[in-house]
């Protein structure tokens, strides 16, 4: 009896599905099948098949490497955190990952210069020689949202700009 490769890796260990992988980094699977198949995956490539048809092989193993493990929340870094930890502007940042000079991000072309962007927590803390629980952050809780901010004075700024809408008497300080 013939299996395709999905078939194959149904219920492997090693291998994950890419529509977890992608759950897991907090973007959609159309954002990781095109960075698989532009190549800028370590953790996984793309083969494309006689009928036309893609089939994608991650590895559970290497995409931990890239990502870490523990709560998806803190797996993932935005751009503009990114630029307030390092101090660089947000299109700096973007620059590098666009450019493929910088080793803690992925970036697609979604469309013709536009671009979507990943930045992996811990392949950053790594590059940054940022230790764990070193990362200082001040959060102001919202009814909708956590505001975390690295700046104290901004996050009294941005505490006193919203007052009505806090659910804390002040902004909370955590380590990341």
């Amino acid at each position: 009896m013939n299996q395709t490769v999905e078939e194959l890796f149904e219920n492997d260990p090693v291998a994950m599905k890419l529509h977890e992988a992608a759950y897991e980094m907090g973007k959609g699977d159309v954002f990781l099948q095109q960075a698989i198949r532009q190549k800028k995956c370590s953790f996984g490539y793309g083969a494309e098949t006689k009928e036309g048809r893609w089939v994608y092989l991650i590895s559970r193993v290497q995409f931990e490497e890239y990502l870490g493990t523990g709560d998806r929340k803190y797996k993932n870094l935005t751009l503009t955190e990114a630029s307030k930890i390092t101090g660089y502007k947000y299109m700096s940042i973007k620059n590098a990952i666009i450019q493929g000079r910088s080793p803690y991000g992925i970036c697609v072309e979604t469309s013709p210069g536009k671009y979507d962007c990943h930045i992996s927590r811990k392949q950053f803390n790594e590059w940054w020689r940022i230790e764990q629980g070193m990362e200082k952050v001040y959060v102001v809780k919202t009814e909708t949202a956590e505001i975390p901010l690295n700046d104290e004075a901004d996050a009294w700024r941005v505490y006193d700009e919203l007052r009505k809408y806090c659910l804390v008497s002040e902004p909370e300080e955590r380590r990341l």
